[in-house]
């Protein structure tokens, strides 16, 4: 049995004590929003979008580096933080170099799924984001 679609959209929020919030959503996104300085906000981790490409016409990895941009506006009294994401480039690298295994980090972490809950566990004095996926996937971030 195939699950029903579902509506694109966020899935939780975890407010944190500064004023930030932390969004998880079903392109399998986990999103940091600053409300109060919308350009520190930031993509925590997230996939390759289904029109990447990582094969390099010259061999080796092509990777997109994209650049996510945050601003916030005013709609009707209600201020609104918004995500604007465009390609900046494409990195041309081989399948080994550090770089490349720095810059697809963010893709790696990524859950499977839909990110329905998040929570913080603080444990011996150390702090971590616990989030979980439709697909049963359970991940800790420090």
């Amino acid at each position: 049995m195939t699950p029903q679609p579902r509506a694109a959209g966020v899935r939780c929020l975890l407010p944190l004590p500064t004023g930030q919030l932390l969004t998880g959503s079903s392109d399998r996104c986990l999103r940091y929003w600053d409300t109060h300085r919308p350009d520190n906000s930031y993509l925590v981790c997230g996939p390759l979008w289904p029109q990447d490409n990582l094969a390099a016409p010259s061999g080796g990895l092509s990777v997109p580096q994209y650049r996510y941009v945050y601003s916030s506006c005013n709609m009707e009294g209600t201020v609104v933080l918004e995500e604007r994401c465009s390609l900046d480039s494409m990195n041309n690298m081989s399948e080994g170099s550090l770089e490349m295994r720095h810059k697809m980090r963010v893709h790696d972490q990524v859950h499977g799924d839909a990110i329905t809950h998040m929570a913080v566990s603080e444990a011996s004095g150390s702090r971590m984001l616990l989030s979980c996926s439709r697909d049963g996937g359970i991940k800790a971030w420090r």
